[in-house]
């Protein structure tokens, strides 16, 4: 048995803390005690048994352990020197405390490669780039060079060294040839070649990226003087690291528009603040060379000869974190240069091996694993599980070799390092083939063909601050409003995705339409098509998809897949590639998508003054070719109307808004079109967001226009032009008629803004004691939108928020905007057959307000029955409520095939519109169903044949059709009858 002397600096440890003493002796003794056993038979016989089974073992373990240089040079195995004894025990002690973390961890994904998808301006690159003050790793932008695309070029410039880089390698791997979109597989010993030369090109490249990060991590680890020589930190481990992590982002990241701020839990005691954050100083690179020489020269010359496994590899070193002019660009230069001649090396090491189907297996091994495990084992070990990326941004332009990307990442099966595809094309998600793709989706332990799902949760509205929003809705103590109606419109840059507030897209708040509409369209300066046009069939054509995302941003359009899978996946990856739809999820182990237009008041703001013109007959034409774009891509694209035809009205309603803002406000609107920059400010602000009175719209919507109104002239809004309802009895004498002057009279005063139409999330509380509130109109009418309710929304299908003044002129700009002035109009559709019987009619069709006491709040209730054919309105007050209610409810029956803006539309669009109010996909059908509903409202013994087809409907739909319920008396003594005729 041996013995050992008890260390001399035990006794004085003693003397202070007998406990310190005596974990320190037993620590001593344990390593003297790992020191005998490295040192003994035994151990090299261990050694040896593992390395003659190593090809039974997991290779992340045998390449940790053995050093393969060392082991051939000598002739034995050799086991890699990383750990002193007293490391190793304190990571053994470690160890002990977490034994949940020795369960063994499956190949859990296919590859680690994440598709990070999503339509412009949510700020992708800007994530990623704030992802790299935390987790290692660089940003590198592929966006093509196509002279087409050039309008809708943004941050941030293409990488063109590391753009062509990947460029020869699609047309390396090109002479493959291509089959289904991809390129085919390799079956001979030439196109075996050809498939192995690019796959090491892009090894290559990886595998210098990867030697790169290591080289600067290290060189910043060691240079922080927080670590010792065995990679222990002296201070706190998480912020030592954080600190060296931030500090090569802050190097090699963007510099534009500030991407990320100084973090807050940097290590205060390590040197890296001191060194790198430093200006200018000669003295400054002399204190690093003399600081960092003496350490790392050894490790990082190990480094090199380890990562080149020839030995032989004599690379360029990477540039110097200090003193670099433009350090990002020099370093993807060193990148791409130090890759093509590891490319050139691979070609002579492999030269009698090139057409081998397993040669990449190898090269992997030989050129990249033995980097990924040095670099991801460089965080201390409490950061053993801390993420290193590379970032392919606008990588669609290299979408073909991306699978080859894919394998080689594969093959190389990092523990922690991931690639970013980062595009707004959806058809880089998924990226995997159809067996890749089937075996993810099954659900045992044990699969390990797991696709990683893509990322699009980006967020929306994020610019407005909580500061902002107390200031402009009077939060806090006082609850008192301050801000103007102004305020309100100059804030909404800060609303949708984050690209709106930039400086480029508005001027102190008010929005540039023209330049947001360059992100909307694809289209180097976009004119509307000449009035009377004839678009093309196809719902792929660019005209069609232009128009479509122009109202898509106006009127929420749902796409069904009803129609197949083929036109609905292009339609949907085109609108979220070049226009601006929304990804809300897209799923890896099918081509379903979830897209959607969510409120974005600039964009919404911005193709409303497009549609607009200081000529209404222009305006109208616009809304033609937009009828004519949604008919046509009905069917292929599979576009949901609604299921009585909500589309079609809501449609009705923002053309009608826009013809009445042509006629009120066309001096701005001719001025605001000529884009001349001494635009005064009112001018520009009027042309966007000008308002218009409910009488305006009313009778642009429903009412013959008033042309030349004077004082002595009928009044539309004082005409009834049917029955009233059984509520009150009707009044032959519109003179006479109780609600129509007041009608008139409030209708002047209350004011529309809404320029499109938002879906709301959950159901508005209707009925006698319930009351909606008030924040519902306030957020309406400051996104500048009407709402559309959910499928069961009681009462009402959409919900516009008004303004009401103190006379028929618009509210100032300037004064303050009064929450307890909105009211609203409530528009309830009907679309069946039989139609709406007293009970129906009698119900309120808008939601009650909280009214203040003493005060009568007035709306407006339109109930349209689109299956009316007698083209007549009725108009009627309805103060039904409770008097604590206080609302004064304005009641008008509108038939819908009377809706005269309807009439203002030209060409094709005035003969198809009618296939937006309905579930017709072609004019055949659509006359069909107008004469059906003719006929049946006009059949004799109504009782009957109006239940017996609308029971027809029913059963269209698939609901049920009752039998136990006693029918009315009419309906039972006809039912009687005909029995009886039976």
């Amino acid at each position: 048995m041996s013995k050992f002397k008890k260390p001399k600096h035990a006794h004085d440890a003693a003397h202070t803390d007998p406990k310190a003493a005596a974990a320190e002796d037993h620590m001593q003794v344990r390593i003297m005690s790992i020191n005998m056993f490295f040192g003994n038979f035994y151990f090299d016989h261990l050694l040896q048994a593992l390395h003659d089974q190593q090809a039974e073992l997991p290779q992340t373990f045998v390449r940790r352990v053995f050093s393969a240089k060392a082991s051939e040079a000598v002739g034995k195995p050799i086991a890699k020197e990383r750990l002193d004894a007293k490391t190793l025990l304190e990571r053994l002690d470690r160890l002990e405390c977490h034994t949940h973390l020795l369960t063994r961890v499956s190949h859990e994904y296919y590859a680690k490669v994440l598709p990070v998808i999503q339509s412009s301006g949510f700020g992708k690159t800007r994530m990623c780039v704030q992802l790299s003050i935390r987790h290692p790793g660089m940003l590198v932008c592929l966006r093509g060079s196509g002279p087409q695309e050039q309008h809708l070029v943004s941050f941030p410039p293409q990488d063109s060294d590391v753009y062509s880089y990947f460029l020869q390698v699609k047309s390396d791997a090109a002479l493959l040839g291509f089959e289904d979109e991809r390129f085919k597989s390799s079956e001979n010993a030439r196109e075996h070649t050809i498939f192995n030369k690019a796959h090491l090109r892009i090894l290559a490249w990886l595998s210098v990226y990867c030697q790169t990060l290591l080289h600067y991590l290290d060189q910043l680890k060691s240079d922080s003087d927080c670590f010792d020589q065995h990679g222990r930190c002296k201070h706190t481990p998480n912020m030592c690291w954080r600190t060296v992590v931030y500090h090569f982002a802050n190097a090699t990241s963007f510099k534009q528009h500030n991407f990320f701020p100084k973090p807050i839990d940097l290590c205060p005691q390590g040197r890296l603040d001191h060194l790198y954050d430093a200006t200018s100083s000669s003295a400054l690179s002399a204190s690093i060379a003399c600081a960092t020489n003496t350490s790392t020269t050894t490790n990082r010359a190990n480094n090199s000869r380890r990562n080149s496994p020839d030995g032989k590899e004599a690379s360029a070193a990477p540039p110097a974190l200090i003193g670099t002019p433009n350090l990002r660009k020099a370093v993807l230069e060193h990148i791409c240069a130090s890759a093509e001649t590891r490319y050139t090396n691979m070609l002579t090491q492999y030269a009698s091996t090139l057409d081998d189907t397993n040669l990449l297996i190898q090269a992997i091994r030989d050129h990249l694993t033995g980097i990924i495990d040095d670099l991801e084992s460089l965080p201390p070990p409490p950061q053993a599980a801390q993420t290193f990326f590379l970032a392919l941004d606008e990588c669609g332009s290299i979408a073909t070799i991306l699978p080859l990307i894919r394998r080689v990442w594969f093959h190389a099966g990092p523990a922690s390092t991931w690639i970013l595809l980062v595009d707004t094309n959806s058809y880089l998600a998924p990226l995997a083939g159809t067996a890749a793709r089937t075996g993810s989706r099954r659900t045992s332990d044990y699969d390990t063909h797991r696709l990683a799902q893509p990322f699009s949760a980006m967020p929306l509205d994020v610019n407005l601050t909580y500061q902002e929003r107390q200031a402009l809705f009077g939060w806090g103590s006082n609850g008192l409003p301050s801000a103007s109606i102004k305020d309100l419109n100059l804030a909404l840059p800060k609303l949708g995705r984050p690209l709106w507030n930039d400086k480029k897209y508005h001027t102190d708040g008010l929005i540039n339409a023209r330049a947001i509409l360059g992100k909307l369209v694809r289209a180097d300066k976009w004119q509307w098509p000449d009035t009377g046009s004839t678009l093309s069939s196809s719902s792929l054509d660019s005209t069609n998809q232009n128009l479509l995302a122009l109202v898509s941003s106006r009127i929420p359009l749902e796409l069904t897949s009803k129609a197949g899978p083929e036109q609905w996946y292009a339609f949907v990856s085109q609108q979220i590639a070049h226009h601006l739809r929304f990804v809300g999820r897209i799923f890896s182990t099918s081509d379903a998508i979830i897209s959607s237009t969510p409120s974005e008041p600039s964009l919404s703001a911005a193709a409303a003054w497009s549609f607009r013109s200081h000529d209404d007959k222009v305006t109208a034409a616009n809304w033609s070719l937009i009828v004519q774009a949604i008919v046509i891509a009905m069917a292929p694209v599979g576009i949901n109307i609604g299921a009585q035809g909500e589309q079609g009205v809501a449609l009705a309603c923002s053309m009608a808004v826009d013809l009445a803002v042509s006629k009120r406000y066309r001096t701005a609107l001719a001025k605001s079109l000529t884009s001349r920059p001494t635009l005064p400010f009112d001018t520009k602000y009027d042309a966007v967001f000008g308002l218009v009175t409910v009488r305006e719209w009313l009778e642009t919507l429903a009412f013959q226009p008033a042309e030349g109104r004077d004082e002595a002239s009928s009044d539309p809004m004082d005409v009834d032009t049917g029955c009233a309802d059984e509520q009150e009895p009707a009044n032959r004498d519109p003179r006479k008629q109780l609600g129509s002057s007041r009608l008139a009279a409030w209708a002047d005063r209350a004011w529309l803004n809404f320029k499109h139409m938002v879906r709301l999330p959950k159901q508005i509380p209707h009925g006698e004691a319930k009351v909606m509130r008030s924040e519902v109109l306030l957020e309406l009418w400051f996104r500048n939108a009407a709402a559309q309710g959910i499928s069961n929304q009681e009462g009402w299908d959409i919900l516009i928020p008004i303004y009401e003044s103190d006379d028929d002129k618009p509210p100032k700009p300037s004064s303050i905007f009064d929450k307890a002035r909105l009211s609203y109009v409530a528009i309830q559709v009907k679309n069946c057959i039989k139609r709406p019987d007293a009970k129906v009619l009698a119900a309120p069709v808008g939601p009650n307000l909280c009214v203040a006491q003493g005060t009568t709040k007035e709306c407006l209730e339109l109930f349209i029955d689109l299956k009316a054919t007698n083209g007549r309105h009725v108009i009627s007050q309805r103060p039904a409520m409770p008097s604590p209610q206080g609302m004064l409810r304005h009641h008008i029956l509108v038939a819908g095939s009377a809706l005269c803006v309807l009439d203002r539309l030209t060409g094709p669009a005035r003969n198809v519109v009618g296939m937006l109010f309905g579930n017709a996909d072609s004019l055949d059908t659509l006359e069909f169903d107008n004469e059906q509903a003719k006929y049946v409202q006009r059949v004799k013994n109504k009782a009957v044949h109006q239940e017996a087809w609308n029971n027809a409907q029913a059963r269209i739909e698939g609901v049920l059709v009752g039998v136990t319920q006693e029918p009315e008396a009419d309906a039972r003594d006809a039912l009687a009858t005909s029995s009886m005729a039976i």
